[in-house]
């Protein structure tokens, strides 16, 4: 279960059809992500930007695997830099 993204969904006061609207990214992915039906360490790179890109987060924030944070983390402070 993600609850990053449905925590972060929340704060904004979205639905998960308004997230889906702004973000570009289907209902039922937003659905199985939030749930934990899907996860967010094997979802297409443009759903966690579509997403993340929506709720003004970084993609490292909705990761769940130390590896795959990490690295995340250095992509993007190397693209911030």
């Amino acid at each position: 279960m993600n609850n990053e993204i449905k925590n972060a969904r929340l704060r904004m006061g979205l639905t998960r059809e308004g997230l889906a609207e702004i973000s570009g990214v289907s209902v039922n992915v937003i659905r199985a992500l939030e749930c934990g039906a899907r996860s967010t360490d094997k979802a297409q790179i443009n759903t966690l930007v579509g997403i993340c890109s929506a709720l003004g987060c970084r993609i490292s924030d909705v990761l769940s695997d130390p590896k795959l944070v990490e690295a995340m983390r250095e992509c993007e402070t190397r693209h911030i830099a």
